[in-house]
């Protein structure tokens, strides 16, 4: 598929990890799109459109994807939900979820 594709052609810029709730909410409904309220930790050197790794809290890579903040807001805003993120950053800059369901791919599908 198109997304496999270019989810194996871009190389990882960094890391954000979900929080083991957002980790079973996957699971268990299939969610794709995955917010700032879901990050419990980051790392790497990564901007806005970046391939960024998917992780899960103490656990291995789940995937990748195209990320939609760089690596200075996702540790800045981490675990923030929409509304505290539209708040820090106004509504010029603030961009909806950190992956879309579009830009995500999950290395097995969870649903």
């Amino acid at each position: 598929s198109t997304q496999s594709t270019w989810g194996q052609r871009y190389p990882i810029e960094g890391r954000v990890c979900l929080s083991k709730k957002a980790y079973q909410e996957l699971l268990e409904t299939g969610k794709r799109c995955i917010t700032l309220a879901d990050i419990i930790e980051t790392s790497g050197h990564y901007h806005r459109g970046s391939c960024v790794g998917v992780g899960v809290e103490g656990g291995a890579i789940l995937g990748r994807g195209l990320i939609g903040y760089g690596c200075d807001e996702v540790m800045r805003l981490k675990g923030l939900d929409d509304a505290a993120v539209l708040e820090a950053l106004g509504p010029k800059k603030f961009d909806g979820p950190l992956y879309h369901q579009d830009d995500l791919f999950l290395y097995q599908d969870r649903h």
